[in-house]
């Protein structure tokens, strides 16, 4: 899973609960608002982006990974800067932990009542 992808994926369920605070949905929506600035509201890009707040699932995650490598943001600076920055937030977010756990690209999300399982593809150590 590419880099933005997975800033996403992360970010996700913490955006769509209001529980991650101020600092992971400003992040969030300014990566947003870039896409939406850069390509346009209905690219295929910000479309597979709103059906994954929908309602995320592998496979709405899997059709984002692919419109953001078939439109080459995966190479594009701000797009990479823009999504490290939203990688990179304090782990710490009101009561909030984000901890990525890279064995064969699974991200996991975990706050203190419960753990959520994204991208995952098995092989755990």
């Amino acid at each position: 899973m590419d880099l933005i992808t997975t800033a996403i994926s992360a970010a996700i369920p913490f955006v769509a609960e209001k529980m991650g605070g101020l600092v992971i949905s400003d992040s969030y929506a300014e990566l947003k608002s870039w896409f939406k600035q850069k390509l346009g509201d209905t690219h295929t890009v910000v479309t597979a982006l709103e059906r994954v707040e929908e309602r995320p699932s592998e496979k709405r995650l899997q059709l984002l990974h692919d419109a953001v490598i078939a439109s080459g943001l995966d190479r594009d600076t701000e797009a990479i800067r823009l999504a490290t920055n939203l990688a990179n937030l304090p782990r710490d977010q009101g009561g909030v932990t984000i901890k990525q756990v890279h064995n064969e690209k699974c991200t996991k999300v975990k706050n203190a009542k419960n753990s959520t399982f994204i991208n995952e593809q098995h092989n755990h150590r």
